[in-house]
Formats: structure tokens, sequence, C-alpha cells
């Protein structure tokens, strides 16, 4: 993300209220190589349980990639989005496609939206060989 646009994002967010920041996006954890359909998750940060209720993710709209200085024509790939539990009760984003992945490095940016906020995370994907 350039300067102004990345600045330009964090004085949007710092006006959302405190609440809006009740749930945040991890780091995300790729578990499928290149030449192979994408598998990651993001593990989903939240005060409680009740933060996740209503979670829906999905790629970012065309205005949004505009808005932060992204090109969305750049993901080449479908990217599917399910909101899923860990087995330990961590909330996660699975992050897949159906088809395989040609691209050494894959950059998107995803909106989260749940009844308290909205939030835009990108992110950067670099599959192994």
């Amino acid at each position: 993300m350039k300067g102004p646009a990345k600045l330009s994002l964090a004085i949007a967010l710092a006006l959302v209220g405190g609440n809006a920041f009740a749930l945040g996006l991890g780091t995300i954890q790729v578990r499928s190589k290149l030449n192979q359909p994408l598998d990651a998750v993001i593990p989903v940060i939240a005060d409680s349980p009740a933060e996740v209720s209503g979670l829906e993710v999905a790629l970012a709209s065309a205005e949004d990639f505009q808005r932060v200085g992204l090109d969305k024509s750049r993901v080449d790939v479908p990217l599917e989005f399910s909101v899923t539990s860990d087995g330990h009760g961590q909330t996660q984003i699975h992050v897949t496609t159906k088809d395989i992945v040609r691209e050494p490095l894959v950059d998107f940016l995803i909106v989260a939206n749940w009844p308290k906020g909205k939030l835009l995370r990108e992110y950067t994907v670099l599959l192994d060989p």
C-alpha cells in the first residue's frame, strides 16, 4: 500500500468509534503451494464470541480497492471466503480457490462486516513451489 493511501486509511479508521475495533484479523497462514488451489486461514481476533456473530467476509469492492490504492484487476483467481471455527473455539476465515493458483504472489483486499463495524485488510500471499 502506498504512503498516501495508507495514511488516508489510518485516518479514516481512527475516526471510527472504538467499538468498531473490537474485532480484528490476524496474520494469514497459507497451507497450500504454488500450482495448487489456495488454502489459507486468517484468525479472527475478538473481545468475545458475540463479536463474531453475523461476521461476513468478502473480496472488497472495486471502490475499496481504489480508495486504498490497489488494483482489483490484479486478483486473477476467484477467491472464496468462509467463516469457520478451528475446533478449539477460535473463529477463522478460510480463504480458498477452486482453481489452481499459478502465480506465486497473490495480493488481495478483504472486507469484514459485522453488526458493530467494518474492516478492510490487505493480504499478500507468497506461494512456495
